[in-house]
């Protein structure tokens, strides 16, 4: 159900979980320190245990109590890219419950540019894990709509109208004069080797990372990536519809999760899209990620 803000802050204070309206898609938030609450959020989502969740601040304060050091390059990174779709991952203070990192030493934060969501976060005073409002695997939502659908209406979700972004942040970590990303967002490799010219930037696979799986992001009906239209031949006898994206990078992040909902539910056997119009551009690399993720193989 959707619910105002004072309810929103008051379910949170008392342990619940609400969905969050952020920049990127809409995440199932419950505060850092309940350790029920932090189960409730992986049953929720019929996620397991061992995909660690990314930790969301309102401020730089809270950052202090989560890493155990703020390096400067960190710094760096969080004064440009802060509030906004960058999480970076460091090693975290022993208070961090184990459930929150999977075990690993390091833990995933981010200050989300939504200004309703900051409000929420800064008038709790706990920080809040926030994986996408979904069941796990599936579809980021990118509205309250997608968010009562996902879960039946049983989630209270805090309207935040349509996600700007669309696709998830981007994941990085910082380690000596490297900074490994872990996964691609809005912000480019380009953009993060722009603030820290004196790092080496590589893309890397990491097992224990958010949105490192190799299928994740499913729709309901399967996606295929096509090479050309004779590949649709294989599913004679089934109907399916073309997905179609924009011409800029940007709005084709912010329409592709909604457009693969929206198609899920017309009642067809599959989607399809072209991996030719997929342009080679770093700018489209996110994209390009998530669609690989999101379709099933051929």
């Amino acid at each position: 159900m959707l619910v105002q803000f004072k309810e929103a802050l008051d379910l949170l204070k008392k342990g619940h979980l609400v969905a969050i309206p952020t920049e990127t898609v809409y995440g199932l938030a419950g505060r850092i320190d309940l350790e029920l609450t932090l189960r409730s959020i992986f049953e929720t989502k019929k996620r397991p245990f061992f995909d660690p969740l990314i930790v969301h601040v309102g401020n730089i304060e809270q950052v202090q109590d989560i890493f155990f050091e703020i390096t400067k390059a960190q710094k760096i990174l969080m004064d440009h890219f802060w509030p906004g779709p960058l999480t970076i991952v460091a090693q975290k203070r022993r208070i961090i419950s184990d459930l929150i990192s999977a075990d690993l030493e390091t833990v995933g934060v981010r200050m989300p540019n939504h200004e309703l969501t900051l409000k929420l976060i800064n008038e709790l005073k706990v920080p809040l894990a926030a994986p996408s409002a979904n069941m796990f695997k599936k579809t980021s939502p990118t509205c309250p709509d997608h968010v009562l659908n996902n879960f039946d209406n049983s989630v209270s979700v805090l309207d935040g109208g349509d996600c700007r972004i669309g696709i998830e942040s981007t994941v990085l970590e910082v380690k000596d004069k490297k900074v490994l990303v872990y996964r691609l967002g809005q912000i480019t490799i380009e953009q993060i080797q722009e603030v820290l010219p004196e790092y080496k930037i590589k893309k890397v696979k990491k097992d224990k990372s958010p949105g490192s799986m190799n299928d994740h992001y499913q729709p309901k009906v399967p996606l295929y990536l096509i090479k050309n239209q004779d590949d649709l031949k294989k599913f004679k006898g089934q109907t399916g519809e073309e997905l179609i994206l924009d011409q800029s990078a940007a709005i084709s992040a912010r329409i592709l999760y909604k457009s693969l909902i929206d198609l899920s539910n017309l009642g067809v056997d599959y989607i399809y899209f072209n991996k030719k119009n997929i342009p080679k551009d770093p700018q489209w690399l996110a994209v390009k990620d998530r669609l690989e993720k999101a379709s099933t193989k051929i």
